[in-house]
């Protein structure tokens, strides 16, 4: 009786990606980032050589943290869209730009017919519509002339409600940009003292 001959298994291929490295981001892009950084400033020995990695570390942090500002102002775009929606169509006596309405409507530039037909979509229907329709977009922008406002007000309410988060991402970006310029500094400080064969002092130290 022949034996059967064992199937050969599957390899299986793990993807180990470096800890630096998000899932959304790109290890070759650090990689080039490294690379160009290393060839800037083409450092000689380990200490420099570990700074330089700091710069890179550094800078790959503020380029994540700048890309979460925008993601995250980006993500409420939707919430932003519906509360001026719902300000601007709004009964009169209800709504929170009675002042800019009232003077709208003496110069003539509320449309009255374009708020009841926008009011009568409802607010899931416009909001929703506003991403993939451009007659609904076009529409919109319309609404928000009525008022002086433009798409920019989108924005502006966005980053309103992300007030805290933002200025919580500001914090994080100034600390990593002064790290940045610190690493710099004690990297140029220490090229210069040894040209000038001099003992290495980190800035800010205090002499005896």
């Amino acid at each position: 009786m022949q034996k059967k001959k064992k199937q050969p298994r599957p390899r299986i291929h793990l993807v180990f990606r470096s800890p630096d490295v998000l899932i959304t981001e790109s290890s070759e892009d650090l990689d080039s980032l490294r690379l160009q950084l290393f060839k800037e400033f083409n450092p000689v020995g380990e200490t420099e050589r570990i700074l330089v990695e700091n710069l890179v570390q550094n800078n790959w942090e503020v380029k994540r943290y700048r890309r979460t500002k925008t993601s995250l102002i980006n993500g409420k775009y939707r919430e932003a869209l519906a509360i001026i929606y719902n300000q601007l169509t709004r009964p009169p006596s209800n709504n929170v730009l009675d002042h800019d309405d009232d003077e709208a409507a003496a110069e003539g530039r509320v449309d009255d017919d374009l708020i009841n037909e926008l009011s009568d979509l409802g607010e899931s229907v416009v909001v929703e519509q506003w991403f993939v329709d451009p007659l609904m977009r076009h529409k919109f922008l319309r609404l928000l002339e009525n008022y002086k406002l433009d798409e920019n007000s989108i924005e502006a309410e966005a980053i309103r409600l992300l007030s805290g988060d933002l200025e919580c991402i500001d914090s994080i970006l100034a600390s990593l940009e002064h790290r940045f310029h610190r690493t710099y500094m004690l990297l140029t400080e220490k090229r210069r003292r040894q040209l000038a064969n001099c003992p290495i002092e980190e800035p800010g130290a205090k002499r005896a």
